[in-house]
C-alpha cells in the first residue's frame, strides 16, 4: 500500500505533463498502480472466465457462450468502423488493433478499455498519448478474421459488410453496434433553429453509413440523410446521418445517452 502523500505526488507530477513512467521512475511505485490513481479507474475483471483469444476459434466459443462478450465486441465493432484501424507489424507476426479517443471524451475512452478487456482479456492494452486524442489498442493474430472489414487502404474507398456469423448475433446486439459507432464519429448537440437536441452520424462511408441507419431502422428511429462537400477538410464527400425530431431524438436518448 502506498501512502496518501506519495499518492498526491504521482496525481500533482500527472497534471504538470509527466508520463506515467516518468512518474514511475521518480517515486518507485508500478506503473499500474499510478494509472489507477491519476484516473480513477481500475482495470475490469470479466465476470466470467473467457477463453484466450490465441485462434478466432476462441473468439468464436466467447461470441456463442457469453451474451456480456457478444455486447462489448459489437460496441468495439462500431468504434473500428468510425475510428479504429488494423495493420500488420513489421514483423509480421501479429496485428495491431488502435482506436483513436479524444481527450474531451474520458468516459468513451473508459469505455473501449473495458470492451477490449472482455473481448480480449488476456492482451495487454496499449494506450498511447497523442495530440488531443488517445490511442488505444491491443495486439492479436486472429484481428483479421474477428474484424473481416481489415483491408488497405481507407475504408470508404473499400466495400464493408457485415458477413454471416456476425449478422447471426446482432438482432439482440444492435444498440451495441449503434452506440460504438456513435461514439467514434457521432455528435449530440443543441440546435438553436429547431429548439431541440440533434444526433449527427458524419462519415465518408457509404456502406457504414447503411449500417448505422439500418440498426436505427431496426429501432424503428426515423432520420435523414445528407451529403455535404468538404474538400478543405477532405476531398471525399462526407455523408450525414441526422435524428432532429424530438420523438426520435428522445428515443435514442433512452438507449445510447448523450456523448
Amino acid at each position: 500500500m502506498y501512502n496518501k502523500s506519495v499518492i498526491n505526488l504521482a496525481k500533482k507530477m500527472k497534471l504538470n505533463g509527466s508520463s506515467i513512467s516518468e512518474i514511475s521512475r521518480k517515486i518507485c511505485a508500478s506503473r499500474s498502480a499510478i494509472k489507477e490513481w491519476v484516473t480513477q479507474s481500475k482495470r475490469y475483471t470479466p465476470k466470467n472466465i473467457f477463453y484466450n483469444i490465441t485462434t478466432f476459434e476462441s473468439f468464436t466459443n466467447n461470441m456463442a457462450k457469453f451474451e456480456e462478450y457478444r455486447k462489448s465486441y459489437y460496441y468495439l465493432l462500431g468504434q473500428y468502423l468510425g475510428d479504429g484501424c488494423i495493420s500488420l507489424m513489421k514483423n509480421k507476426r501479429t496485428y495491431e488493433l488502435r482506436i483513436m479517443c479524444a481527450d474531451s471524451h474520458p468516459m468513451i475512452i473508459e469505455e473501449v478499455k473495458k470492451s477490449l478487456n472482455i473481448v480480449f482479456p488476456y492482451n495487454k492494452i496499449q494506450d498511447v498519448k497523442r495530440p488531443g486524442c488517445r490511442s488505444i489498442g491491443i495486439y492479436c493474430s486472429a484481428l483479421p478474421q474477428i474484424f473481416p472489414h481489415t483491408g488497405k487502404g481507407k475504408k470508404h474507398n473499400r466495400i464493408i459488410k457485415l458477413i454471416d456469423w456476425q449478422l447471426n448475433y446482432l438482432e439482440s446486439n444492435k444498440i451495441y453496434l449503434l452506440k460504438g459507432l456513435f461514439h467514434s464519429d457521432g455528435s449530440y448537440y443543441y440546435s438553436k433553429a429547431t429548439n431541440n437536441y440533434h444526433y449527427n452520424f458524419t462519415n465518408c462511408s457509404l456502406d457504414i453509413h447503411n449500417i448505422f441507419q439500418n440498426c436505427l431502422e431496426s429501432l424503428n428511429i426515423r432520420y435523414t440523410f445528407n451529403k455535404r462537400k468538404c474538400k478543405k477538410i477532405l476531398p471525399n464527400d462526407i455523408y450525414l446521418t441526422i435524428i432532429y425530431r424530438k420523438s426520435e431524438v428522445d428515443k435514442l436518448f433512452e438507449l445510447i445517452g448523450p456523448k
